[in-house]
């Protein structure tokens, strides 16, 4: 994920509370520094597992 925006973020916390409603996690890789930054910043890295630059995708 090179980039995020407001947007981003909408769909990220909305993507994650169906996941949340259905019994099942999302998990965030492949994050680059800057979006890993903004994860951080809103709180959001706390809410979706792997938000790191340092995890590796799978």
């Amino acid at each position: 994920m090179p980039l995020l925006d407001a947007a981003g973020i909408r769909a990220l916390l909305a993507v994650r509370e169906a996941a949340r409603v259905r019994g099942t996690r999302v998990r965030v890789t492949g994050v680059q520094p800057f979006v890993a930054r903004l994860l951080t910043m809103t709180g959001l890295r706390d809410l979706l597992p792997g938000g790191g630059p340092d995890t590796p995708p799978r």
